[in-house]
């Protein structure tokens, strides 16, 4: 979308904020379960956006103008280019915002049995803008998740004939990367930077009740939190070369 006025670029940015506070709210209240995700950072998200998926993943090579591709911030560089018009080069730029959303749908199925859970998430994927400085030089920044903790399991247990335990697993958390960065080069060269900060948090309960007809015993409750952060820097670079119509041949 192309701005017109500093005005409208402040329209712009405050209908991403309101999105981001939105996908935020979202994923904090999805109702996902996936035991898979207690271990390590958690589930971990696609890494590249939704036009990168289309094509089998690829990104460190791939550019456009009306999306970000944040996995290379050479990339950057293309969102104002010259192009030919009439036999003679034009600037043309715009400003960008590119938002993904991913649909999530599990089922959890217990062997030699007829009981199952499905699960259906709508998270989103990534809310990036990407700004044109000046041909063949761009700035883009955003926020991604990387990984997500949420699982709810319950278990019941025979131990004696007049004694059971009831046992409820719980995690929640997950980790975001914030980052900016920036891209400039020639035509058919470019590099560019990228610099963030990834951090999360996991916390993991564990629940225990024995029952007993006669006995009261007490309930266990042992919590496990963790937080996380770091710093992110990656680099890129992508060299284009221009294939002629008798290549294509």
């Amino acid at each position: 979308m192309q701005l017109a006025s500093t005005t409208m670029l402040k329209h712009k940015l405050s209908i991403t904020a309101a999105f981001l506070s939105s996908v935020f709210f979202t994923s904090l209240h999805a109702q996902d379960n996936s035991p898979y995700s207690r271990y390590g950072l958690g589930n971990l998200y696609p890494r590249t956006n939704v036009i990168s998926r289309g094509m089998g993943g690829i990104s460190a090579a791939y550019t456009d103008p009306f999306s970000v591709n944040y996995n290379n911030p050479a990339s950057y560089a293309g969102f104002q280019a010259f192009v030919e018009q009439r036999s003679r080069k034009v600037s043309q730029g715009r400003v960008i915002l590119d938002a993904g959303i991913n649909f999530d749908s599990r089922k959890l199925a217990e062997p030699n049995t007829t009981q199952s859970f499905r699960a259906n998430d709508l998270l989103f994927s990534h809310v990036y803008v990407g700004v044109p400085i000046r041909p063949n030089w761009g700035l883009a920044f955003g926020i991604r998740p990387i990984s997500r903790v949420a699982y709810n399991i319950y278990r019941r247990e025979r131990l004696t004939d007049i004694d059971s335990v009831f046992t409820q697993y719980t995690g929640t958390g997950g980790s975001f990367l914030p980052s900016i960065g920036t891209g400039f080069g020639t035509n058919n060269f470019s590099i560019g930077a990228n610099v963030g900060y990834l951090f999360g948090k996991k916390e993991l309960t564990t629940r225990r009740v024995f029952v007993n007809d006669s006995v009261e015993y007490a309930a266990s409750n042992h919590t496990t939190n963790s937080n996380f952060g770091s710093l992110f820097f990656t680099v890129g670079s992508q060299w284009r070369i221009d294939i002629g119509k008798s290549s294509l041949r």
